[in-house]
């Protein structure tokens, strides 16, 4: 008998995956210094508890970001850019995966001005009957110098 897989850290596994190789991307240079990011994740309708991480952009950071094309580089085996759009203020990206567990995502990045951010990622995910859907919702905002 196959081992059944673990669905709610698949999902996890793979909605992490895809925001890493996609956060990043900057549709303006965002102002150096040491930023507050904040997430709220809903699964099924169901809230978890909002999460909070600081971290550091130096200057060479910034301007690197704001380069960037918002088409991720990697993606994992089975995966797909279905549509990928950098807007006046943002971008947007829709991805499918297909395998033991299939995802249809779509994520929204808008960048009000080099000092704050928010974005949205809502996924879709089905293993067998089962379906979940996830909603991360993250808001980044500049809190002041790094520290030194």
């Amino acid at each position: 008998m196959g081992r059944r897989p673990n669905f709610s850290s698949g999902a996890c596994a793979i909605a992490t995956v895809l925001l890493a190789h996609v956060l990043p991307v900057a549709a303006a240079e965002l102002q150096p210094g040491l930023w507050e990011i904040s997430s709220k994740t809903e699964r099924n309708g169901i809230a978890a508890a909002e999460q909070s991480k600081t971290s550091c952009l130096g200057p060479e950071q910034s301007k690197k970001l704001a380069e960037m094309s918002p088409r991720p580089e990697r993606l994992n085996e089975g995966c797909e850019t279905v549509d990928a759009q950098k807007t006046r203020d943002g971008f947007s990206i829709q991805m499918r995966c297909a395998g033991i567990a299939s995802v249809d995502s779509t994520t929204l990045y808008v960048f009000e001005n080099p000092r704050h951010f928010t974005g949205t990622m809502k996924s879709t995910v089905t293993i067998g009957q089962r379906v979940v859907t996830n909603t991360l919702t993250v808001e980044g905002r500049l809190i002041g110098e790094c520290p030194r």
